[in-house]
């Protein structure tokens, strides 16, 4: 009896899948129903999240809650991508974002290499 659930179940989920991917015009009947299980390696997906999350917590057991969280967002007036675009004529920030992206990381960096130094905070201890 409890079999004969589980397949039902089972059978109707397939369905569900089917029906979904039909409804999106995906008519490849080679995608439908296979699952695609992402490993932790793969940055975003939902292990990725979960080492991530239980790295965090394990450092605050061992060290204490943050005292800080810092946010850091990109601006497109920066001086640095104003330059870089007025060298380029016919170009906007959002045509070339490797450019943006470049430009982020490098500010970003320079940012977190500024509070490890211990110069803002002091010693940091995780």
């Amino acid at each position: 009896i409890i079999l004969g659930k589980i397949k039902k179940k089972l059978r109707s989920e397939v369905y569900k899948g089917i029906y979904d991917a039909i409804s999106k015009g995906d008519n490849d009947a080679n995608n439908v129903g296979q699952r695609v299980i992402l490993p932790s390696s793969y940055i975003g997906s939902a292990r990725y999240m979960l080492n991530n999350y239980q790295d965090a917590m394990a450092i605050c057991r061992q060290y204490g809650n943050p005292d800080l969280f810092i946010t850091f967002t990109c601006n497109v007036k920066w001086p640095e991508i104003v330059r870089e675009f007025n060298a380029k004529p016919g170009y906007k920030p959002e045509d070339r974002p490797d450019i943006v992206s470049r430009l982020f990381k490098i500010k970003l960096d320079d940012m977190i290499n500024y509070i490890k130094s211990g110069e803002p905070f002091g010693e940091i201890e995780a």
